[in-house]
């Protein structure tokens, strides 16, 4: 009898270190999965295709144009359910991996002026409170702003005008270019997920969020 219960407990005890082995590795595996994010899943394509086209560029233009930065990162890529500004910086990483001698160099040149231009907010000054955003931008109520509030971010874009005026052998001529002015601002986590309402002053974008 007793040897009949000693067999029991011991089947037992086996059963319960298999089944308790058994979900730690169904956790294991389940943290891994939703902690690996593939390229694919932010990327039309894929790290390597990306590579190539650039060092392409490279070796055509010496130079990546902002266009093609403004085309991975836009609206589709910003519209994901992942923070858009991390998979900024893990692109950039990645690519200063794969790339080495002159082409590291260009790429990390054109790469920085291009966040700069778009992410860096050293051209605006952006104040939080706990109910809204002020982002003070000169003129901007004169340039026909545009505004948008997504998940993760705030895109602001208008057009400027450039004047440049040629001289040569008393012959005056002025050349006007257009260029977009993009920025994205990162939201943050309390902004999330809110109601919110845009106000435009002379020189002030006020944001103002409420709960839904």
């Amino acid at each position: 009898m007793n040897k009949r219960y000693l067999k029991y407990i011991l089947l037992c005890g086996v059963i319960f270190i298999i089944l308790l082995f058994g979900i730690k590795v169904a956790a294991v595996d389940k943290d891994v999965k939703k902690d690996t994010v593939t390229v694919e899943e932010f990327f039309s394509f894929r790290y390597d295709d990306v590579s190539d086209i650039i060092k392409k560029m490279i070796e055509k233009n010496r130079k990546i144009e902002k266009k093609f930065f403004d085309e991975i990162f836009g609206k589709d890529f910003f519209d994901r359910k992942y923070d858009p500004f991390i998979e900024i910086e893990r692109f950039r990483k990645r690519m200063m991996k794969i790339f080495g001698g002159d082409n590291r160099k260009i790429f990390e040149n054109d790469f920085n002026e291009w966040f700069d231009k778009r992410i860096k907010l050293d051209d605006i000054k952006v104040n939080e409170f706990n109910d809204r955003i002020e982002i003070n931008i000169p003129d901007v109520k004169r340039k026909n702003v545009s505004i948008n509030v997504g998940n993760d971010y705030i895109k602001i874009s208008y057009d400027i005008t450039q004047k440049n005026d040629l001289e040569k052998d008393n012959y005056k001529k002025s050349i006007y270019a257009s260029e977009k002015y993009i920025k994205y601002i990162k939201l943050n986590e309390k902004f999330k997920n809110k109601q919110h309402s845009i106000e435009i002053d002379d020189d002030k974008i006020t944001i103002k969020f409420s709960d839904k």
